[in-house]
């Protein structure tokens, strides 16, 4: 008796499915982190000294919170701005441009002009100032750093910037 078989007919044929998955797997990797990068730019200055201020009743004084030449000249599309004040106090998210602020109620000798934050766009010579006014009375407020939507080349998310700025407001 004869076996028909040979060694030649035992033969394993490889599956193409391990190295599909393996492709599959590699592939959503590659998604999830281009999609991370995207959505996580790199983190804005956000000093832990607060900023004191002094603001006379019934004017502004601007504050410069963000310089983006000192932070390796980027430029940011803002879209939004979010400031959280704890106290009676206005204030306004402004872009000097051409110029940059430490603390002032004359940003014209500084400025070529003072524009809303919100929209603009944000480059390497302007400066990200607060304006603080309109408090009715005596008395302290403390904004927190502001929470700025942005854009950055491909990238754009929502970040911290600037200090804790802490405003006195005194009676003339």
């Amino acid at each position: 008796m004869t076996d028909a078989r040979t060694p030649q007919d035992l033969r394993v044929e490889r599956s193409r499915r391990g190295l599909v998955l393996l492709w599959i797997a590699a592939f959503v990797v590659v998604i999830a982190f281009g999609a991370w990068f995207v959505t996580h730019p790199a983190p804005l200055p956000v000093p832990e000294q607060p900023v004191a201020v002094e603001v006379p009743l019934g004017e502004a004084v601007y504050v410069g919170v963000y310089d983006p030449a000192a932070d390796g000249g980027r430029t940011l599309h803002i879209s939004e701005v979010s400031i959280e004040v704890d106290g009676a106090a206005t204030v306004v998210a402004r872009v000097c441009r051409d110029g940059t602020i430490s603390v002032t109620s004359q940003p014209d000798e500084f400025c070529s002009t003072v524009t809303d934050a919100a929209g603009a766009t944000l480059e390497p010579g302007d400066g990200l100032v607060l304006e603080i006014l309109d408090a009715n009375e005596s008395g302290q407020a403390t904004i927190a750093p502001m929470e700025i939507s942005f854009r950055e080349g491909i990238r754009s998310g929502t970040r911290p910037v600037g200090p804790t700025v802490e405003a006195t407001f005194l009676s003339r």
